[in-house]
């Protein structure tokens, strides 16, 4: 749906201009081929100099991409093309599709690398035997980019994602998140004022139940059932949510601990 306008912006300029497609698509080959390195020579030199800008490369070249696959379609569709054109554009779009499945294979390589195989067979199994909502807690943490701050990919326990879900994640640290004084504070504040736990405190503070962060963390937890918390090595968790805990698994190469909560205090 995000590309939608720009379907109907190039079949527009096709009935209204009539170009000659074999033309408009030598010159849209060049121009993807042109995007594609440019897009990607830029990330390149931001990643290197501190910045993290995937986002242009992905988004530079999801457009040209979703434009050069529609010139396509209204070229087969108008013409009679040779048989080595639909290999060509079958090639192409399965490329795609492979590159999608494969990036989302080394999101998941990533998310589980660090950690030892004995800590990701227990806490899958056990997962896996009984899913639940899963609470975490970050620690202490820098913030070098912002793509540390988003509560939506930041979290503790990516790597159940390997069991099939839905999965339920509950950032408890959210508010820990630095408010920048740059050109990203408003996106800062977006991130942080939608979080479940900052609503859910701002809900409190209305009806008057507010206490303290820590109890709201428990209220939270017990609300939405969960069944196990995720916190690092470096996070301080407060003795509430200690008494929550009846198993830990301690992972010996990152020591982040999964920790199996009470039934009878989690529900």
């Amino acid at each position: 749906l995000t590309y939608l306008p720009w379907t109907f912006l190039i079949v527009l300029v096709y009935y209204l201009r009539k170009p000659t497609l074999p033309s408009t698509l030598k010159i849209m080959t060049i121009v993807t081929v042109i995007g594609y390195i440019v897009s990607l020579l830029f990330w390149a030199l931001m990643h290197f100099m501190g910045y993290n800008t995937i986002q242009f490369f992905t988004n530079t070249i999801s457009a040209i991409t979703h434009i050069y696959i529609v010139l396509i379609i209204i070229w087969l569709a108008a013409h009679k093309p040779p048989r080595w054109a639909y290999w060509v554009f079958g090639i192409f779009i399965g490329v795609s599709l492979w590159l999608t499945l494969a990036n989302n294979q080394y999101l998941l390589h990533i998310a589980h690398k660090n950690y030892s195989d004995n800590y990701l067979n227990t806490t899958i199994k056990i997962y896996e035997q009984t899913p639940a909502p899963v609470a975490f807690l970050h620690g202490r943490m820098k913030y070098e980019r912002s793509s540390q701050k988003h509560t939506f990919y930041n979290v503790l326990g990516a790597y159940l994602a390997l069991v099939k879900g839905p999965h339920t994640f509950i950032h408890l640290t959210v508010l820990d998140i630095p408010i920048s004084k740059g050109t990203t504070r408003f996106i800062d504040k977006n991130l942080v004022h939608t979080s479940v736990l900052w609503q859910f405190i701002e809900r409190q503070k209305t009806q008057g139940k507010f206490q303290s962060i820590q109890q709201s963390q428990l209220d939270l937890i017990r609300k939405h059932n969960a069944g196990y918390l995720i916190y690092s090595k470096r996070a301080v968790i407060a003795p509430e949510l200690q008494g929550l805990i009846k198993e830990r698994i301690i992972d010996e190469n990152t020591g982040e601990v999964f920790g199996v909560l009470k039934k009878s205090d989690a529900n």
